[in-house]
């Protein structure tokens, strides 16, 4: 298992005859301007002698991994070893995944926080690409290649004549409906004054 690991040394296990036991003493140096940083899996306890003090967390207490949010990470489950080390939990091995919505096969190792998408979909498969809800938007559907294809409609009337206005009409390129263009010259319409 990947565990973490801190760009400091802690030393070796000190006693104390003040309740404290054991102290953890990591060789940083700290003063009151100098604040001690935080170490998965200990409980910092003073500032003594210039050096950072801690106490190390009994084994099983949950902390936060190295690897987080990925798909086959088990965060939850993240827990201190007897060493005072935070170790990742990761989903089982053959775990389906979500690799994305035009990957199939997805399965986690067993070993890491990464979905491993192993096989494209087929294109045409749905997805949900990042055109949604225009007056034009198909629609969408997987290129075969991984990635999820904007489709738009072509020739569908999305908005309807006026008096003087032609109706508009879909063109396969983008979910807004186009523009209405005007009439020709002497198409007749219905003007203020009638009667």
């Amino acid at each position: 298992m990947k565990r973490c690991v801190v760009g400091v040394v802690v030393l070796a296990f000190a006693t104390s005859t003040t309740g404290v036991s054991p102290l953890h003493a990591m060789a940083a140096t700290c003063s009151p301007s100098v604040k001690c940083p935080n170490l998965p899996c200990h409980t910092f306890i003073a500032c003594i002698d210039c050096k950072c003090h801690y106490k190390q967390l009994p084994a099983g207490d949950l902390c936060t991994g190295c690897s987080n949010g990925g798909g086959c990470d088990d965060d939850a489950k993240d827990s201190c070893d007897e060493h005072g080390r935070c170790i990742d939990k990761f989903k089982a091995k053959d775990t389906q995944c979500f690799g994305g919505a035009c990957y199939e096969d997805a399965k986690c190792d067993g070993v890491s926080g990464v979905c491993h998408s192993v096989k494209p979909a087929r294109a045409g498969k749905p997805c949900t690409g990042k055109s949604n809800s225009g007056d034009c938007d198909a629609p969408d559907t997987c290129d075969g290649n991984g990635k999820c294809k904007d489709n738009f409609l072509s020739g569908t009337v999305c908005a309807a004549a006026g008096s003087c206005h032609n109706l508009a009409r879909c063109d396969g390129k983008s979910s807004k409906c186009p523009d209405r263009t005007p009439a020709r010259a002497g198409t007749a319409c219905t003007g203020k004054s009638n009667g």
